[in-house]
């Protein structure tokens, strides 16, 4: 499928917005949706709209049950596990990781979290709230000035007492992919586990969660073109086997008795005890065909075209004088975003946020600006915000020349 017929599959890149074409680089935060997710949401809604057969039984709940099921065998081929009952549906990534912090084993003798200060907000504050709760201890690595993760010190961090290592495999701020399956590693060679956040990695490059070696793992429907609301957590096979209930009530039970006042209660000891109540069914209709649209195209051509884009905008912007990266990226592969800021420090990219937005004569272009989520890490970077451009299948290269023209024009005039 070549660029221009991607385009078409992307209803909201065929309207004008004020009379003006969208260009949107702000993939990072969410993926636009193609035509095959809205038809498969709209198709739940039309022709289906009911419980799945494990709630009811009746010919269209059978319906929905092979649909469920059948996404969570696709779900499981995308990201190689072993076996579909290892995938829990979550809302989003953050559910996912609230699931984990509030549910994984902690004993006296492994009581230790092992984070970084290039975590989303949603990979840091769910330990911070639960570990005053359950009494275990967070233990954080900054990483290196140029934004890359120095491995011994990692190491040296991780000990016998670790329960978990907590690390983004792509930071949705300086863009770095980070080396999960040696990080793996050294956490399995310590008895502790590994949790990847996958947000952002999944959207551009081939997760494989048995080669990485990776306990659990969560990403966002939305960020690969999937409806908003559906999330996934993968729980590595027997893992699942001492965590402790999270949400509970319809969905998560084996039986439950009352004698008195007291209440008897056996939870599913599979994947099913963890989703709790009604489904977002619609979302899970939209995330097969999502899957199923990447996987259409090929992962190898997506990072090629992704991976292409980035540097070709890298390239452009490293020309600019006023231009300064949040990190290094000159020693490092480019991935899928690129965060900076502009020097002197009087120009303001909240203006040039709105310039894009309102000033332009054709376009409304479509950035992130803010500490994205990650606030620590911009601090220890030394820049409360950035400017974000993050890319995705439907973007191209003259794009980022309209982009780069318009930068220059702003800089000129301010």
């Amino acid at each position: 499928m070549n660029i221009l017929n991607i385009k078409k599959e992307f209803p909201v890149l065929q309207k004008k917005i004020n009379g003006k074409k969208l260009i949107y680089f702000d993939n990072a935060c969410t993926a636009l949706k193609p035509k095959p997710v809205i038809k498969a949401v709209n198709d739940y809604y039309q022709n289906l709209g009911v419980c799945s057969g494990d709630r009811s039984s009746h010919h269209l709940s059978w319906q929905v049950q092979e649909l469920v099921e059948k996404t969570k065998e696709n779900v499981r081929q995308f990201i190689n596990a072993s076996s579909s009952d290892d995938i829990i549906w979550t809302k989003n990534t953050t559910e996912g990781i609230n699931l984990i912090a509030a549910s994984l084993p902690i004993r006296k003798t492994k009581n230790e979290i092992v984070l970084t200060t290039l975590e989303h907000h949603s990979n840091l504050l769910p330990f911070y709230e639960q570990s005053k709760k359950r009494g275990f201890e967070i233990k954080i690595l900054s990483p290196n000035k140029d934004g890359t993760l120095d491995l011994d010190k990692l190491n040296k961090i991780i000990t016998k007492k670790t329960a978990l290592v907590a690390i983004t495999h792509l930071s949705n701020v300086t863009g770095l992919v980070y080396p999960v399956k040696k990080i793996a590693d050294m956490a399995h060679s310590k008895e502790a586990k590994i949790l990847v956040d996958d947000a952002q990695y999944v959207a551009s490059h081939k997760e494989d969660v048995q080669k990485n070696k990776i306990d659990y793992l969560v990403f966002s429907g939305h960020k690969i073109g999937a409806p908003t609301g559906i999330g996934v957590l993968y729980v590595r096979k027997g893992h699942l086997k001492n965590f402790s209930p999270f949400n509970v009530g319809g969905g998560t039970v084996q039986s439950v008795k009352i004698k008195g006042n007291n209440i008897y209660v056996k939870y599913l000891p599979s994947s099913s005890g963890f989703e709790a109540g009604i489904q977002h069914y619609a979302g899970i209709a939209g995330l097969d065909s999502s899957v199923n649209f990447l996987s259409n195209i090929g992962y190898q051509k997506i990072t090629r075209k992704i991976e292409s884009l980035t540097r070709y905008a890298r390239q452009q912007l490293q020309n600019i004088n006023e231009v300064r990266f949040l990190t290094n990226y000159k020693k490092q592969k480019p991935s899928s975003l690129i965060s900076f800021y502009l020097q002197p420090k009087k120009l303001s990219l909240y203006d040039f946020n709105l310039y894009l937005n309102y000033e332009l004569k054709d376009y409304i272009i479509a950035v992130r600006c803010g500490h994205h989520c990650a606030q620590p890490l911009h601090d220890f970077l030394g820049h409360p915000i950035s400017m974000r451009l993050s890319f995705f299948i439907y973007n191209t290269k003259e794009e980022i020349d309209i982009f780069i023209k318009a930068l220059k024009k702003f800089l000129k005039n301010s």
